[in-house]
């Protein structure tokens, strides 16, 4: 992975007007307040009230039980998560199809697992009133891990909408799924769709985000069949699949999309990207299209996310990833992010809350980006992931007014990242020490380097 390189040590900053200045002098123009009073700002959604404007992003834990239950690990981080008091609550990435899993140690949501679906529902909702706050709006992310998955023994077995010469250099061949399959997919999604509700979360998220597989259908411009080629084709999985889920829930549960603005891998291979081959450029004119058939369909929420934040649409773009000489500012990468999600914004119904992504990675300020952006209109609610991995204060400070502890935030060092992707229940090792003691076994065992 490139080395992570800051334009500078947010750390050494004391307050938000400094670090407003030292980001327009890296020619990081992005909204700073130091009034944070705009993230607990009450909105509406699909005719929901949300008592503040801060979400928890999805944060993946592989701490599932073997048949993708949710696990004693689990039902702790949910209690926890719950007790900040985040208007939205998003529940990581959980798997409808046991060959969507991306280790046996994620979530899978099915007709065996649901009452403890059902438990963890409830579970979070008494820890919101236990802390005091009304229970978050709880969403739950289904998914399909494509590039990812693996077999019921934990052995890999990728699938990928198409062949894709930039990916299998780097992530080796998959297979790529007939049109039946996804055909039967869309059943799969919907019946998923059905079991979160009777679960009690109050909507359900299709993950085309992060180049999983419903996300890589959106670029599947060699794919031929009815799911590729045409933007009708590519755009058919996500629109039938909302048609499906409402023809059975009507609006009992909501929808909403986690979705890439933009790959950063060049068309025609890559989503959001300028249509010309090679080019390492963003073109937003599709997923202005497909957000627009989506809310006509009645999705209200969208989560705005590309395929890694910190890598920016440009230059190597998100190849950089599988790059160990390569350097990447995250600042960089976020600010293009939110001046897409400002563009989306700005062009599309009131009516649809935006959720804006990347703010971990501005450190101890990412509080006071998020407020900034939602005071200019960029986006509707802050989304929060590795800061409230942290921090358990996070969101209990900003809702009492206070800046958040700078020394319980996140360093972006991607230590977490290093316990999920040897295959260990995540977690921060930098500020828990439960964590850190798993992290230190880890590398002692040569599971991470």
């Amino acid at each position: 992975m490139a080395k992570v390189v800051f334009p500078f040590d947010h750390f050494d900053i004391d307050t938000p007007e400094e670090f407003r200045k030292r980001t327009e002098q890296a020619g990081i123009c992005v909204p700073v307040s130091d009034d944070l009073s705009a993230l607990g700002r009450t909105h509406s959604v699909g005719g929901k009230l949300i008592f503040n404007s801060m979400a928890i992003q999805p944060l993946e834990g592989l701490d599932a039980e073997e048949n993708g239950a949710p696990g004693s690990l689990t039902f702790a981080r949910y209690e926890k998560l719950a007790a900040q008091g985040a208007g939205m609550l998003w529940i990581e990435a959980t798997a409808f199809s046991e060959d969507g899993r991306d280790s046996v140690r994620q979530l899978w949501i099915n007709e065996e697992t649901l009452p403890e679906f059902r438990h963890l529902a409830q579970r979070i909702d008494r820890a919101a009133h236990a802390a005091g706050h009304k229970p978050p709006y709880k969403i739950i992310q289904l998914t399909h891990s494509g590039r990812s998955s693996v077999d019921r023994n934990g052995r890999p077995a990728p699938l990928t909408a198409y062949a894709n010469p930039y990916l299998d250099k780097f992530m080796g061949p998959a297979q790529v799924v007939t049109d039946e399959y996804l055909d039967a997919m869309i059943y799969q999604l919907t019946d998923a769709a059905v079991l979160a509700y009777e679960a009690g979360f109050d909507a359900i998220d299709l993950k085309l985000c992060h180049r999983y597989l419903m996300s890589e259908l959106l670029s599947a411009y060699t794919r031929p069949g009815k799911y590729g080629t045409s933007q009708e084709n590519r755009f058919r999985f996500a629109v039938e699949t909302v048609a499906h889920i409402h023809a059975k829930l009507g609006s009992s549960l909501g929808i909403a999309v986690r979705l890439n603005a933009y790959d950063g891998i060049p068309y025609p291979y890559g989503w959001g990207m300028k249509q010309e081959e090679g080019v390492f450029e963003t073109d937003l004119s599709e997923v202005k299209e497909l957000i627009r058939q989506l809310h006509r369909k009645g999705v209200n929420i969208f989560n705005i996310s590309t395929t890694s934040p910190r890598f920016s649409p440009s230059g190597n773009g998100y190849l950089d990833y599988f790059s160990e000489e390569a350097e990447t500012d995250p600042y960089k990468g976020v600010y293009d992010l939110l001046q897409a999600t400002k563009e989306l914004r700005k062009s599309l119904p009131g009516d649809i809350c935006f959720v804006g992504t990347g703010l971990s990675w501005f450190g101890p300020f990412g509080a006071n980006v998020g407020a900034g952006c939602i005071e200019h209109g960029w986006f509707d609610t802050a989304g929060f992931g590795r800061s409230v991995m942290t921090d358990n204060d996070f969101i209990p400070s900003i809702l009492a007014g206070r800046q958040p502890d700078k020394g319980s935030a996140c360093l972006g060092c991607d230590s977490c990242f290093k316990l999920f992707f040897a295959g260990l229940p995540t977690g921060c090792p930098v500020r828990h020490e439960a964590w850190g003691e798993l992290f230190e076994a880890a590398v002692e065992k040569g599971l991470i380097k």
